[in-house]
């Protein structure tokens, strides 16, 4: 956040239970000078997440290990362009409907977040990407797939 603080005016949201080093991430913020524009929610209901899925400008997921990454996929439904992790399942759960950086290189993130916030045909581009991988995962096609998955070992 430090590397765009002064590029663009936005807030950082972050949900979800309060991790192993989440003092850490608040420390960091304090020490950069943007607590102010950083907000740890906690854990919120599903029409929150949903309501904030949609007035956010960017979903950011720089995770190192992913079983999945449904995560992505509810913000893609819920129109908000997304930037996660180059690495673990990320890339094909996400396919071309998402910027994919190295979760470990910060700069790469910040360039991300900013070329998103920035360029409206970008951000455009991901929301209609993304909407449309989002409907390629139904939990009817999920159900399908583990049913083969069953037949097969039996």
């Amino acid at each position: 956040m430090e590397q765009i603080n002064n590029k663009i005016p936005h807030r950082l949201v972050i949900v979800g239970g309060n991790g192993w080093d989440y003092k850490s991430v608040k420390e960091i913020a304090k020490k950069a000078g943007v607590e102010d524009k950083v907000y740890f929610l906690g854990y919120v209901t599903d029409d929150q997440l949903h309501f904030l899925y949609r007035q956010a400008s960017v979903f950011i997921y720089p995770s190192l290990f992913e079983g999945f990454g449904l995560t992505i996929l509810e913000a893609m439904a819920s129109g908000c362009p997304v930037i996660t992790s180059n690495v673990s399942c990320l890339p094909e759960i996400a396919g071309n409907a998402a910027q994919l950086v190295n979760p470990i290189k910060i700069q790469e993130v910040a360039e991300s977040i900013e070329t998103i916030c920035t360029n409206n045909k970008i951000a455009d581009d991901l929301r209609k990407k993304g909407n449309a991988r989002a409907r390629e995962f139904t939990w009817e096609k999920c159900a399908k797939e583990v049913s083969k998955v069953y037949h097969s070992v039996i």
